[in-house]
């Protein structure tokens, strides 16, 4: 037993020497020779993006519980539901403060702080003794979505090799899809454990959001490129001017030109992106439209979750051979098909837990998942590669300020218009428009001569 011990206090010691302490940061983080850095980065926040979708579809996927927990109205419904829009406006404003701290004080810092703070909130989210309680914690968890989602596509452009940037980052954005999958999993097996609530689903996620922010300090570095600019601007050798982050570098002369076309594509593609924008009534589309039970919808969210995290795999490896928007435009046609006939279901195969319309929706659902969930991290990328390095942060918290901006109202009013018309109809036309404007910024881009495939950053 003695020698059992002296085993396991040995191993202690040599895995502590990994430790490193960078006075250039003045941050920990832990260091091993045996894997590559930027590995080690990849997986940790990977998980972080697998945290942040559990955030974003707790309390969607939960909804079906908690409209038969509290009898919630479709208005109380709708604005639950919106919440994640309505945080988006304060959101917004925080971006602008965000996106130049994390180019001033650091990538890593700001993505811990994030999931600190997310953590808190949902494990908050999870005592909540009412709808109104839930939506003020639920609201403080999406605040959080300013800290971490630019940092990370800051942080990891700029620590993967060129030649794999978009694989590695997509490898990474499958753990976005696990997230996912973890709500839905929890949803399905509601009908086998019937106490698995919505509470533990709330407080799994905070638990997961403060485990990533202690992996995220001990593991993370900040970029070399960012130590670089600091060093040379504590020395002087970065004119004063130039030291701080300013909008100008991106919203004026040539630049402005092409980051706002550029940003028409994560703006249009992404999870949260116009063609996406009435995804927060899928739950209540297959439960209230479909006539689908919260088990059968946990099923079908688990196998196309599962196929869609697949086809994500497949999609950086596409992007890095034929290119960016190459890859944005060849998905994206017939994801636009397919997600109007997602919608309408009910006119084309009817109603019902029935095999013709559960594979329907399914199949439809699996090519729409090619344009939007999967070009999540191929147009977060591209803005990364336009920018340079002094305002890449703040590029990207200026692209999660003009989604609130564009994208809040529409979510709420594809709510409200659907009970005045057609479901079908007010759910379906927002994402074609999406799919429309986006294909048209990526073919602007190509024309402009802005492909970014294996582009060293600056």
């Amino acid at each position: 037993m003695k020698c059992l011990y002296q085993k396991y206090i040995i191993y202690f010691v040599k895995l502590m020497k990994n430790f490193k302490y960078n006075k250039k940061t003045n941050s920990l983080f832990w260091e091993s020779k045996l894997v590559e850095y930027w590995k080690k980065a990849a997986v940790v926040m990977g998980l972080g993006t697998w945290t942040d979708a559990m955030d974003f579809a707790v309390i969607m996927y939960a909804v079906a519980m908690l409209v038969s927990e509290w009898k919630l109205t479709p208005v109380e419904t709708t604005w639950l539901l919106t919440t994640f829009g309505v945080g988006g406006y304060i959101s917004m404003l925080l971006n602008f403060v965000t996106g130049p701290l994390i180019d001033a004080i650091g990538r890593k810092k700001m993505w811990v702080i994030g999931n600190l703070i997310a953590g808190i909130a949902y494990l908050g989210a999870s005592t909540a003794p009412n709808w109104f309680v839930l939506t003020f914690w639920r609201l403080l968890g999406v605040l959080t979505l300013a800290f971490t989602l630019p940092a990370f596509y800051t942080l990891m452009p700029e620590e993967v090799p060129a030649d794999k940037r978009q694989t590695i980052i997509a490898l990474a954005g499958i753990l976005n899809m696990v997230g996912v999958l973890n709500i839905n999993l929890f949803l399905a097996l509601t009908g086998v454990f019937p106490w698995l609530t919505w509470r533990i689903m709330a407080a799994y996620v905070g638990f997961a959001d403060l485990l990533l922010a202690i992996l995220g300090l001990i593991i993370l570095r900040e970029p070399p490129l960012w130590q670089e600019r600091r060093k040379l601007i504590k020395e002087g050798k970065i004119p004063k001017e130039e030291s701080k982050v300013s909008y100008r570098e991106i919203l004026s002369g040539e630049m402005r030109k092409k980051w706002l076309v550029a940003v028409l594509v994560p703006l249009c593609f992404s999870m949260t992106g116009i063609a996406t924008v009435t995804n927060m009534y899928l739950s209540y589309f297959q439960a209230a439209i479909l006539k689908w039970s919260p088990a059968i919808i946990g099923v079908i969210g688990l196998i196309g979750t599962i196929v869609g995290a697949i086809t994500r795999m497949l999609m950086g490896p596409i992007s890095d051979r034929v290119g960016r928007l190459n890859t944005i435009i060849i998905f994206a046609i017939p994801s636009a098909v397919a997600c109007v006939l997602l919608w309408n279901t009910p006119n084309i195969v009817g109603i019902g837990e029935h095999l013709p319309v559960v594979a329907f929706y399914m199949i439809m659902s699996i090519i729409f998942g090619l344009g939007t969930s999967a070009q999540e991290d191929t147009g977060r990328t591209y803005i990364s590669e336009v920018v340079p390095a002094r305002a890449r942060g703040t590029s990207q918290s200026l692209l999660q300020a003009l989604k609130t901006i564009v994208l809040t109202p529409l979510q709420t009013a594809a709510g409200l218009l659907a009970a005045v018309i057609s479901p079908t109809v007010a759910y379906g036309t927002f994402p074609l428009i999406g799919f429309i404007l986006g294909v048209a910024g990526a073919i602007a881009a190509k024309k402009m001569g802005l492909e970014t495939r294996g582009k060293i950053l600056d």
